[in-house]
């Protein structure tokens, strides 16, 4: 009895380790632009895209319809980018 507890509390914790290295190194390969404005979207071809700028820095991002549907134009948010694709904007 007492190796299987031992076995048991081995595998769960092996398991609980593999899951937490694959939430970071996920996490490592998104890129946080950090504070931007959204200057334009549009639609093209059933794709929903938003421009951000930053400074001099302008960025053209498919999104989802959700989000092309609530950001308005010309509002201030945090951007995050995972493997170069739009993840998330944040007012």
């Amino acid at each position: 009895m007492g190796k299987l507890v031992i076995f048991l509390t081995t595998v769960l914790f092996l398991f609980f380790i593999i899951k937490q290295s694959r939430h970071f190194f996920k996490e490592l390969k998104k890129e946080k632009i950090g504070y931007c404005l959204v200057v334009d979207k549009y639609e093209v071809e059933g794709r929903y895209i938003l421009v951000f700028q930053q400074g001099q820095q302008e960025w053209a991002l498919d999104c989802p319809y959700k989000i092309y549907q609530s950001v308005p134009i010309l509002s201030r948010g945090s951007l995050t980018l995972y493997e170069k694709k739009f993840d998330s904007f944040e007012f």
